[in-house]
Parts: C-alpha cells; structure tokens; sequence
C-alpha cells in the first residue's frame, strides 16, 4: 500500500507541473483519423479509437461529423486528462485507450444522476402522452370521438402535468420545444374533445405531434416528404450540455471540487495497466486494491461524485476545438445552405408546415448547387485548408474538395447543437437558432442552415487539407449510407433515383442475388454503378475508381471495418465490442507497423482455411473473420484490396496474420459477405 501511494505521490508531483490546457501525452499531428458518423450507434466508435490508440498512439488531427462530432469531442476530453501523465508513452497510450474503453462504463452511471432522473421520467411522461394520442388518432369517423372521453382526459392530464415541467431547467431543453407548446395549448380542447368541433380544432396539431413520435430517428429519407421541417423529439443545444458534462468529468476539469485528479490518477494506476487487448466488459471486474472497489465500481462513483458536485466553473462545451493545445487539430463537418432565395423558400416551407397548410404549400426541394459541406476548425489552419479545398477542386473535381468550405473556429456549444442534428432527428436548423445575435454578425452566419454532418463520411480530403500525412478512417463494412444518398436524392441529385439506390442497397447492403443491370419502371436498362460523372458517381460510387469514397478507401493508411451497422440499441454494448474487434486493413505498413511482429504467439493462417464457398446455394463466396477477432491484413494478403467494401476479385495465395489479440470474452461476429 505504501509503494502504491508514494507512486501516486510523485505521478501527482508530475502532473502539477503541467498546465490544464496540455497533453500528458505525446500526439503526432500528422497521424489522422476520420471517423464515420453513425446515428444513434456511435457508441461503437469507441471500441474502434480504443483499439487504434492502444496499438498505435494517440491521433493529432481527428475529423468526423453527425455522431462522430459526439465522439471526436469525448476524445479530446479525455486526452485533457492529467493522470495520462507518466514517463512510459506505452503507459500512456494504455491509458488514454482505458479511458476511452470507460466511455461505455460511464453510461451505467447516467440514470442515477440527478439531472438524468428527472431526464428518464419525462420521456416515460412523453411515452404516456404518446400512447394516449395514438388512442384518439384511432378514431377514423369523428362521430366516435364521443365514445373515447377516458383518453381524451388521459391526454389532458399528462398534458398538466407537462406543462408543470415546462419551466424545470433540464426538461424545459429538451424536446424541440414548438412541438409541445403547440399540444400544450391545446389541454382545454382534449378536456371537451368528444365533440366532432373540438376534434378538427387540434387533429393537425395531434397528427403533426404523432408523426413526430412515429418517425423520430427512422432515418427515411425516401418516405418522410417533411424530412426537413418536422421539429424533433430533441433540442440538441441540451444534448451538448449533456455530453458537456461528461466531457468535463473525463478532462478532469474543476477536479478539485470532487478530488478528480486524485481518484483519475488511482484509477489509472490498478485498472489500466496490462488493460490492452481486453474490453471493458473484463477490466470493469479488476478489483482495485486500494478501495476493494471493482473498477466498474470505482468509475461510477467518480461520475456520481462529479455530478453531485457544486456548480462549476469551466466547462468543456464553452472550449474551441483544439485550442487546448496547439499539437491538435479538430474538424468538425455539417452541410449548409447558405444561398439566400434556398434560406427564405425553407422559412417559408417551414411556416406552411407549422400552421397545417396542405403539403404542396411546404415541398422544400432546393438545388443541390446550394448544398455546401461546411468544416468547423482552428484559424490557424483556415486559409492553408481553404487554399488545399480550392487546389484539389481545379486538379482532381473531388466532390469533397469542391463543396468544402470553412466555417470558422467556434465553440464546441455550438458544433455540437449542429453536427448531430441531422434530418430524422431534428428539422434543419438555422444558425441563429443556435448562436449568439453578435456572432453571427461577426462570422457573417445569420442566414446560414445547418442540416447535420451525413455530407462526409470519409473524411480524408479535409484531414490531408489540414497537413496530416497519414490517415486512418473508422468506418463500417458496405456501401455509403442509403439515408445519406436518399438526402442528396431530397437535395436535388439527380443522377440517382430512389429505385436505384433501392436496387444498390439489395446488392451491397443485403447481399442478395441480382442481376449486374435492372429494369427502371420506365422499362429502361439502367446500372447506376457504372457511372462516373454526377454529383453522386463522383462523390460515393464505390464502383467509380475516382469518386471520393473510393479515393479514401485507398489512400487511407489504415481502414477499420467494423459491422456496427448491422446492431440495434438493445445492444449497444455488442456494437462496441464488434468494432473493437473489427479487421484492421493496414496500406501503411510504416506508420502501422504490425503490432505482434515478432511476437511469439504471432500465427500464420492460411486464407483458405477462412472461406468457405456458398456458390452452389445461389450466394456469393464468404469470408469468415469470426475466429480471429482483430485480424490485421496488409497488402500482401488477397483480401486486401477487397477492403472494407469487397469490390475486387478474390484469390486464397497467401496467409494472413492472426493476432492474439483478443483477450476477452469470447466475440462470434456474423460471418459477412464481402
């Protein structure tokens, strides 16, 4: 015990000789990744990051958009920590990934948090209100709201009681606000509703409210006509407190107030050490020697103490992306709209569509001409990205070079109201809505829309636009996102139809048999694979050797391939562990040197032995990584320049490496068609 707090007496020495506003440990800022925004499943970013950061170091320039923003700014809490601090940078990689494996112990923590409990039975208010609603909308000849007074009354008292919470802080943020106002007005109604008159007064507002409820988070961009004006369940200004907090709980800001630094530090020391290669699930059970306390344990009442804290002083929302250290470099994506006449036509929609016009009084269908990528970063990378953008349009037509502009370098309150606010979850947001009257003066963004950050997935072109020399993408396995390509569809791409990207989503996504050609309802042969110009073949054709999709698969040094696509939210946890033992596809043999060369245990396996052909039943040929978690594959191997999305040829020549590197509980992942 002794030796334990003489250690954690001269680790604390270290760390107060550095400042709060740097790293304790060391960044290459030419070490990239980008991470693909993957909707409400970004918790399996962290198995991912974990993964790559344990075996290669920390990343100086991070990217991502929609979700990933969540993510890359959790990330950047967490290298702010100062019990990273030691003297062994293995040490410290070690730790930085323990932290970042935390993330998911932190969730068990949520519900017992003051705020969060309020949080949790509001939305079983909602679920309520939700159910009664539905009751009445029932109802198809309005003669028969008579016979439905109980839920009519049921309504009106949720609706109360609602209305008790409207000015609780947390609640009060929580819902895209117009949305329950507009029902909230309406209470006396729902108390008289079974009169035929009573009804007509607020069935718009009633089925406004339910189709809020049945397409919230569906993600269909083929389907939802109001995609871009419904108002959301949620107001992502709260969602960036929320994770505000827990940024500032992992960057130990305002430790002193809950002993952050001490009890970070002793955690590191008995939990993180010999934690690479295990998953939270196993080093949450370490029994710390000090407390007794497992570590699982031990996280959670750190994050209860930092909750039940008094207020605080510094926040991390109120922080620039990486200003807290110059070795840095944070870009953050999100489509805009800035052309004037687009803005005033979805103002206008959008007034249509909250006063119950008919639907062809709020069509919003701009020119996608209009549809600009927009990046959050540094000043003092701005002018050296925007040139780079300018450069690579005139030499190469990238449709992410050519669309790119910058934002500006604005605080994590704001990017984080914004990025992850994409359709499905959220109405398009004005700027204004979100930022300051005098900033948006300032940055000239006052008749600016944000619609969420689906525009860049793979996001290699703005990393090497900041200097970085070599990139890693976390992505998932398959084509570009069908919600993704259905929005552009929305936004005035037309070099492809929803019944093409029907046809490509059975052929990529799902795998099934099908003709390399079909018939388009007008009784024309159409292929869209084969196309290499448009707006679309440009930019996400993974079939166009030169569109933007491919160009980051190939030229990435490293490619993570997870399957979080194929999870749900009941189990999230699998998602992390899926992505934490993804296949690895190393091009960079360089700056991602094998991590088990030499080792001992290092085994040979010869491709053969992980196929197996399913011609003869109608299927393609399977690869099956299922028993090697964490398989890294090089350039030697065949499989290789299938990648991540499977469009080459196969041979079974040459061996792969398995490496024993997964230690944890055993992982059987579907076996996947490439």
């Amino acid at each position: 015990m002794s030796f334990i707090i003489k250690k954690r007496f001269f680790a604390l020495m270290v760390m107060g000789l550095l400042s709060f506003n740097s790293f304790a440990i060391t960044i290459d800022p030419g070490r990239a990744v980008g991470i693909r925004g993957n909707g409400e499943f970004f918790c399996a970013h962290f198995g991912a990051l974990a993964r790559m950061v344990e075996e290669y170091g920390a990343f100086g320039t991070v990217s991502g958009g929609s979700s990933a923003s969540i993510t890359v700014f959790l990330y950047e809490s967490a290298l702010l920590n100062p019990a990273l601090a030691c003297s062994d940078e293995e040490q410290a990689k070690e730790r930085l990934a323990f932290l970042i494996k935390s993330f998911e112990g932190y969730a068990d923590s949520v519900p017992q948090m003051k705020n969060f409990a309020e949080l949790f039975r509001f939305v079983k208010l909602v679920n309520e209100v939700k159910s009664g609603i539905n009751q009445i909308i029932s109802v198809h000849d309005l003669n028969s709201v008579r016979e439905l007074p109980t839920a009519a009354y049921k309504v009106a008292s949720l609706l109360k009681i609602l209305w008790t919470e409207k000015n609780n802080p947390i609640i009060r943020k929580l819902p895209e606000w117009e949305l329950f106002t507009n029902l909230l007005n309406y209470t006396r109604d729902f108390v008289v509703l079974p009169t035929a008159w009573r009804f007509y007064r607020v069935k718009n507002t009633i089925l406004q409210i339910k189709e809020s409820f049945d397409v919230f988070a569906k993600f269909d961009s083929k389907n939802d006509e109001a995609l871009f004006l419904r108002p959301g369940l949620i107001d992502f200004k709260t969602v960036a407190e929320i994770f505000g907090q827990m940024g500032d709980f992992y960057a130990s800001y305002d430790q002193e107030l809950w002993d952050g630094e001490g009890r970070f530090q002793a955690l590191l020391e008995e939990c993180a050490e010999n934690s690479r290669g295990y998953e939270w699930d196993v080093l949450s059970k370490r029994v710390m020697k000090s407390s007794g306390k497992s570590c699982g344990e031990e996280l959670t009442r750190m994050a209860l103490a930092h909750d039940q804290a008094k207020a605080r002083s510094h926040h991390r929302i109120n922080d620039f992306p990486g200003k807290v250290d110059d070795r840095l470099t944070i870009i953050i994506s999100t489509s805009l709209i800035r052309d004037l006449p687009t803005v005033s036509k979805w103002r206008e929609a959008k007034k249509n569509y909250s006063q119950g016009e008919s639907s062809d009084k709020w069509q919003f269908r701009p020119d996608y001409e209009s549809i600009r990528y927009g990046y959050w970063v540094k000043s003092s990378k701005q002018q050296r990205m925007q040139s780079y953008l300018k450069r690579e349009c005139e030499r190469t037509h990238d449709l992410l070079a050519c669309k790119g502009e910058i934002i500006g370098d604005h605080p994590w309150r704001y990017i984080l109201a914004l990025s992850p606010a994409e359709p499905g979850l959220a109405r398009v947001q004005e700027f204004a809505s979100v930022y300051p009257r005098e900033e948006l003066i300032r940055y000239a963004l006052k008749n600016t829309l944000s619609l969420g950050g689906w525009s860049d997935l793979f996001p290699n072109t703005i990393l090497k636009a900041s200097g970085s020399t070599s990139e890693t993408l976390i992505t998932r396995r398959g084509y570009h996102t069908f919600f993704g390509q259905g929005v552009m569809i929305r936004l005035g791409v037309n070099d492809l139809s929803f019944d093409e990207l029907a046809y490509l989503h059975e052929r990529e996504v799902k795998h099934t048999p099908s003709s390399p050609e079909f018939e388009h309802a007008s009784g024309e042969i159409l292929n869209p694979t084969k196309r290499t110009t448009g707006v679309w073949a440009r930019g996400y054709n993974l079939h166009n050797p030169e569109s933007s999709f491919n160009q980051a698969l190939v030229n990435s040094g490293a490619v993570v391939c997870t399957h979080w696509d194929w999870g749900s939210l009941s189990n999230w946890r699998t998602m992390i562990k899926d992505a934490y033992n993804a296949t690895i596809y190393v091009k960079d043999t360089a700056a991602f040197p094998h991590p088990e060369a030499g080792h001992p245990s290092l085994k040979v396996v010869a491709a053969s032995e992980t196929q197996r052909d399913l011609t003869a039943s109608g299927g393609g040929r399977y690869f099956d990584l299922s028993n090697y978690p964490g398989a890294i594959i090089t350039p030697d191997h065949p499989w290789f320049n299938r990648g991540c999305t499977g469009i080459d040829t196969y041979s079974e020549t040459l061996p792969f490496y398995e490496t024993p590197f997964h230690k944890g509980e055993s992982l059987k992942t579907p076996s996947f068609p490439f």
